[in-house]
C-alpha cells in the first residue's frame, strides 16, 4: 500500500466518503458564516460611523447623490424623445 491510501479507496479530508458532511449542515455552515461575516461588517461600520466624522459626512453626503440621481434618472426614463432636455443644468 502506497503513502495517502486506504484499503477501503476512500478519500480522507475530501467530499467523498463516510465522514463527508451532510448536505443539511453544509447549509447551516454557510448560513452561520454569512451572519459571522454580516456581523463583523455591521461592526466595523458602526465602529467607523461614531469614530469618524468625515465617515458621517460622506455617508449623508452620498445618500444626497443617489436621491438626486435616482429623481433625474427617474425623469430621463419617460417616453417622450428628449425628456432631458427639460431638466435644469446647474
Amino acid at each position: 500500500m502506497g503513502v495517502g491510501e486506504n484499503p477501503d479507496n476512500e478519500v480522507k479530508c475530501g467530499v467523498k466518503g463516510r465522514d463527508a458532511m451532510p448536505p443539511r449542515f453544509q447549509v447551516f455552515e454557510k448560513v452561520a458564516f454569512s451572519l459571522v461575516v454580516m456581523s463583523a461588517v455591521l461592526c466595523s461600520g458602526y465602529i467607523a460611523w461614531e469614530t469618524s466624522p468625515d465617515f458621517q459626512d460622506a455617508v449623508h453626503a452620498s445618500a444626497t447623490a443617489v436621491r438626486w440621481s435616482g429623481d433625474y434618472s427617474f425623469i430621463c426614463a419617460s417616453t417622450t424623445t428628449n425628456a432631458c432636455d427639460q431638466l435644469p443644468l446647474d
